[in-house]
C-alpha cells in the first residue's frame, strides 16, 4: 500500500477534504454526555503539526 504524502495544518484547503496529517496531541479531554455523564459526548483536543525527528 503506498503512503500518502503528509499535510501540514498550515497548507489544509478547504476546498479539498481527502488529506493524510500526522500531529502530536498537546492536550486532551472528554465532555461528558449531557444526559448520561458516564458516557463520552465527544473528545476536544490541541493539535500542532508533528516536529520533524519526533
Amino acid at each position: 500500500m503506498e503512503q500518502q504524502p503528509i499535510t501540514l495544518l498550515n497548507h489544509l484547503d478547504l476546498n479539498q477534504d481527502n488529506y493524510t496529517i500526522k500531529v502530536h496531541i498537546v492536550r486532551l479531554w472528554s465532555r461528558a454526555s449531557f444526559n448520561n455523564p458516564r458516557q463520552v459526548y465527544c473528545y476536544d483536543m490541541i493539535i500542532m503539526d508533528q516536529a520533524v525527528g519526533y
